[in-house]
C-alpha cells in the first residue's frame, strides 16, 4: 500500500513539473512572439484583418485595457484567430504564435470580447446618415435595379449555438436547431449598418425588427419628414412607409411579377453581405458553445470587424454559396402566411414602381 501511494505521489509530482515546464515554455514563446512580424498576406489569412486595422484596434483599446503579463497584441491576435478560423479554444494552446494555455485563452477571450464590443462596435456599426452617401445609394439601386429611394437592405441570419441551459425552447428554430436570429441591415456598398443579435432563433424576422431599436430609428426618420428612404426586405416583413417588400401570395399580375423579380435581384446585396460575413469570420458558421449573451457579442463584433475589412480593403478569397432562385423565393412566400400592410402610402408607392418597371 505504501509503495502504491509513493508511486502515485511521484507521478503527481512529475506531472506537475511537466505542467510547469510547459507554462515556462509557453511564456518564453509568447514573450518572444510578435504577430506583426508575419508577412501581410499570412497576417490577413491568420487574423482576418490587415496590420493597419489590427493596430487601429490596439491603439483604441490600449488605454482602456488593464495590463497583464500577456502582451496585448498576443491577446488580440488570439481573439481574432478565434473569430477568423472558428477554432476551438483548446487548439489555441498548440499555436506557437499565441502560446496560451486553454484556461488562459478562455479568460482572455472573455475580456477581449467585452472590450471589443464596447470600444470597437460603436465606431464601426453606424446607420447611414451622410446625405451624399444616401444619394449615392438611391442612385445605385435606381440605376441597377430600377427601384428608387433605397438606402439599404434588411434580413435575418441564424447563428447556431449549443442548447441553452435556460429557456432553450425559445432558441429552437423552425429548422430544428438552436440559434440566435440576428437582424442585419446593410447599405449599397455591403457595409453592415446595424445588427441586432439579442433575439432567440424561434423569433420570426418581423418580430426581431419590430422589437429593435433600429426600427425606431427609421420610423423616427420617416416621422421627421424623410419620406423617401426605404429598406428592402423580403416577404417575412410587413410593408411599411420605410420598408419595401415584394407582393405576397399567388401573384399573377405582370407588373407585380416584374417588381418582385427586380426586388429579389436588388435584395441579393444583403444575401451577399451575410455570406461574406460568415466566410470571413468562420466562427459564425460553427455551433458556438457559449451562452446566448456571449454569442450575441461575438456576432456584433464580427459585423464590426467585417466593416473594418471593407474600409481597409482587405482582400480575401471567399467562396459564396448559391442564392435562392426567384421561383424558390416565391415558393417560400406561399408556404408562409403573411398579412400585407394596409398602409396606403407604402402600397401606393410600391404600385407606382411596379407600373414604371413594366413600362421600362
Amino acid at each position: 500500500m505504501a509503495f502504491v501511494m509513493l508511486t502515485s505521489l511521484l507521478l503527481l509530482e512529475e506531472k506537475q513539473e511537466e505542467l510547469q515546464k510547459n507554462r515556462v515554455k509557453r511564456r518564453i514563446l509568447r514573450d518572444s512572439s510578435n504577430p506583426l512580424e508575419l508577412a501581410e498576406s499570412k497576417f490577413v489569412e491568420y487574423f482576418g484583418l490587415n496590420k493597419v486595422g489590427f493596430e487601429w484596434i490596439l491603439n483604441t483599446i490600449k488605454p482602456h485595457y488593464k495590463h497583464t503579463t500577456i502582451p496585448l497584441p498576443i491577446q488580440l491576435a488570439a481573439t481574432l484567430r478565434f473569430f477568423t478560423a472558428g477554432i476551438c479554444q483548446q487548439h489555441v494552446e498548440d499555436d506557437s504564435v499565441f502560446s496560451l494555455g486553454r484556461t488562459t485563452f478562455c479568460k482572455t477571450l472573455n475580456k477581449m470580447i467585452s472590450i471589443l464590443e464596447e470600444m470597437v462596435c460603436p465606431h464601426w456599426l453606424q446607420p447611414l446618415t451622410d446625405s451624399e452617401e444616401i444619394l449615392k445609394s438611391k442612385k445605385y439601386f435606381r440605376d441597377s435595379y430600377g427601384i428608387p429611394d433605397v438606402i439599404g437592405c434588411i434580413d435575418g441570419c441564424h447563428i447556431k449555438l449549443t442548447k441553452p441551459t435556460t429557456n432553450d425552447d425559445l432558441y429552437y428554430n423552425r429548422c430544428g436547431q438552436y440559434s440566435i436570429n440576428a437582424m442585419i441591415i446593410c447599405d449599397y456598398k455591403m457595409n453592415i449598418r446595424a445588427v441586432d443579435a439579442t433575439r432567440p432563433g424561434s423569433s420570426e424576422d418581423s418580430f426581431v425588427w419590430n422589437h429593435s431599436q433600429h426600427k425606431d430609428f427609421y420610423k423616427s426618420r420617416y416621422e421627421n419628414d424623410d419620406c423617401d428612404s426605404w429598406l428592402l426586405a423580403d416577404a417575412a416583413y410587413k410593408l411599411e412607409p420605410y420598408v419595401l417588400t415584394p407582393y405576397n401570395g399567388l401573384v399573377t399580375d405582370a407588373a407585380q411579377l416584374n417588381f418582385n423579380k427586380a426586388h429579389a435581384k436588388a435584395r441579393n446585396v444583403i444575401r451577399l453581405t451575410i455570406e461574406i460575413l460568415k466566410s470571413r469570420f468562420k466562427c459564425l458558421s460553427k455551433r458556438l458553445r457559449y451562452k446566448p449573451s456571449k454569442v450575441a457579442k461575438i456576432i456584433h463584433i464580427s459585423c464590426a470587424l467585417y466593416n473594418m475589412c471593407n474600409f481597409y480593403n482587405v482582400k480575401q478569397s471567399i467562396r459564396i454559396k448559391r442564392f435562392k432562385s426567384d421561383e424558390e423565393d416565391e415558393l417560400e412566400c406561399k408556404e408562409r402566411i403573411f398579412k400585407d400592410s394596409s398602409n396606403k402610402v407604402a402600397r401606393k408607392y410600391r404600385d407606382k414602381i411596379a407600373q414604371r418597371l413594366l413600362i421600362e
